[in-house]
């Protein structure tokens, strides 16, 4: 799915600070919400630890799409990012947003990745280069609930990170609503920091 509008705000990044700017691929809401950028320097990376038995990690490809629609819808059931996304809440907006995040001309399918128990799909993380920059952005990292707090997210966040550093980049982000305190605690126990914020 082609999206200009996602194509004059990557344009636009190499002429601002990269830290300060939010790279979003959905549509502004109408009501507004103070979304935080969190970054890292990937000057060191956390050792990947391996899943937990009976899950696996597969590499993005085109065909996983319907996969990450399933794991999104299951994963944002109850999240703040619903105020910013309401697309989450139905399989066809699940599926303009993934499409979307990796129609972005910064997209590295080799930090992209699916987890599966038992061939079901239980969680996945989307992230780009930022053009321009020598940033990596984690786009999208989802779990759903009931495979939680067992190192899915943290392995695949990971995974991206040392992608990222394989690549030469030098810093990573990720953008939030203010109100998910789940998400903010955990990158930050992944090492990123607050770094800007801005409104929607």
């Amino acid at each position: 799915m082609k999206n200009t509008r996602l194509e004059g705000l990557i344009m636009t990044l190499a002429l601002t600070s990269p830290i300060s700017i939010a790279i979003d691929p959905f549509e502004r809401p109408l009501v507004e919400i103070t979304r935080f950028t969190m970054y890292r320097s990937l000057s060191e990376v956390f050792p990947e630890r391996p899943l937990p038995r009976d899950f696996s990690a597969v590499p993005f490809n085109p065909a996983l799409i319907p996969a990450y629609c399933a794991v999104s819808r299951m994963a944002f059931i109850k999240s703040p990012e619903l105020e910013l996304y309401p697309q989450l809440k139905t399989s066809s907006g699940c599926r303009e947003l993934i499409e979307d995040l990796t129609d972005l001309p910064g997209f590295l399918p080799d930090a992209s990745w699916m987890v599966f128990f038992d061939n079901e799909p239980v969680a996945g993380i989307l992230a780009c280069r930022i053009q321009g920059c020598i940033f990596g952005q984690v786009n999208m990292v989802a779990v759903v609930p009931k495979h939680r707090r067992r190192g899915i997210g943290r392995h695949l966040v990971t995974k991206a990170l040392w992608t990222f550093r394989d690549r030469d980049l030098m810093h990573a982000t990720f953008n939030v609503n203010n109100t998910n305190r789940t998400a903010i605690r955990f990158f930050r126990d992944m090492g990123f920091q607050v770094n800007a914020a801005g409104k929607y």
